[in-house]
């Protein structure tokens, strides 16, 4: 075993593996609403309404409420004035979900050294089946706790409760990439290493793993 992948315990006590949890969104796929739709529909304001769609009732598909042509309604009926541009972001919306290469074969790595490797992450049904799809990765953990699921999102500490109490995890043996400082915050309350992920070579070097 690479003696990276454990913590220590002096005096004859047993060794403890350390577990690695990402986030998906921005972490292992690309997750940037305004950067995608202001390139791809340059002359439809999607700077000004970005903001306005990933909001609250989005995050409700995340947490499993609805769907997203129920969010889609929802949102025709709050900005009617931005129904061709809504229309747009949910006709293209998922293709914006690229794989992040470089982060899944870091995650890969953690993997060779011994690290358990799980995800814990906000995402709707239509997003991970999606994704579940397109990409390996899903494939390469040892579990994953998602919001729709649980009925809970980050950064509220019932979805990270779910995750260690499921997988059996102890939180002071996790380390947690998120993109978002809020989220990392909740996790480092409940006693987990967290890391904001900005671009993978930050984060490896910040985690410092091996």
């Amino acid at each position: 075993m690479d003696k990276g992948s454990v913590v220590g315990i002096v005096l004859g006590m047993v060794m403890i593996m350390r577990n690695v949890i990402f986030d998906i969104g921005s972490v292992l796929v690309e997750f940037d609403p305004e950067r995608f739709f202001c390139e791809r529909f340059a002359n439809e304001h999607m700077e000004e309404v970005c903001p306005l769609i990933f909001d609250d009732i989005w995050a409700g598909t995340d947490r499993g409420d609805y769907l997203c042509a129920v969010a889609q309604r929802m949102h025709h009926e709050r900005y009617p004035q931005y129904r061709k541009q809504i229309d747009l972001i949910y006709a293209h919306w998922m293709e914006m979900m690229t794989l992040k290469e470089e982060s899944v074969a870091y995650l890969k790595e953690c993997r060779k050294h011994g690290y358990r490797v799980y995800l814990l992450s906000n995402i709707g049904k239509e997003s991970y089946e999606y994704l579940r799809e397109r990409y390996a990765f899903f494939q390469m953990v040892d579990g994953m706790t998602l919001s729709f699921e649980e009925r809970c999102i980050k950064p509220e500490p019932q979805i990270y409760q779910a995750l260690l109490t499921r997988w059996r995890l102890s939180a002071a043996d996790c380390v947690f990439f998120d993109d978002q400082p809020r989220n990392i915050q909740t996790a480092i309350r409940l006693g987990m290493r967290g890391i904001v992920f900005e671009n993978i070579e930050q984060a490896r070097k910040e985690a410092a793993l091996w």
